[in-house]
């Protein structure tokens, strides 16, 4: 789901034997993390995985910048209140594409899940 699609449709996605649903998700488009619980609820309610997807002008696409990607995992962390609620069926892209050309692409990913799993 994204912002022209509605959490019903998880339902229609789960009619096809799927066991996850990619939840594309933007990080400053106006809608709060009330509607992003709501997808992650309806995925787990048709017993699929919810795997959302971070993106944002001030994230993705900034290949090289660091500050991008720290400000993806501060996303997480503000938030983690929910995500742990559901972290059973939860998997994350912690900032999508990302790092992905920088030459310490695992560094960056390393200290990302340092921070969230403290």
């Amino acid at each position: 789901p994204n912002a022209t699609v509605p959490a019903s449709n998880i339902v229609e996605s789960s009619k096809t034997g799927a066991n996850c649903v990619r939840i594309y998700w933007e990080v400053n488009d106006g809608r709060g993390i009330a509607q992003l619980e709501t997808f992650m609820k309806a995925a787990i309610k048709n017993k699929m995985f919810a795997m959302v997807c971070l993106f944002g002008n001030d994230i993705t696409g900034q290949r090289y910048d660091k500050g991008g990607f720290q400000r993806a995992i501060d996303y997480w962390k503000n938030n983690a209140t929910i995500f742990n609620r559901h972290k059973d069926y939860l998997l994350l892209n912690i900032a999508n594409e990302v790092g992905a050309e920088s030459e310490d692409f695992l560094g960056w990913n390393k200290s990302a899940i340092t921070q969230l799993r403290n």
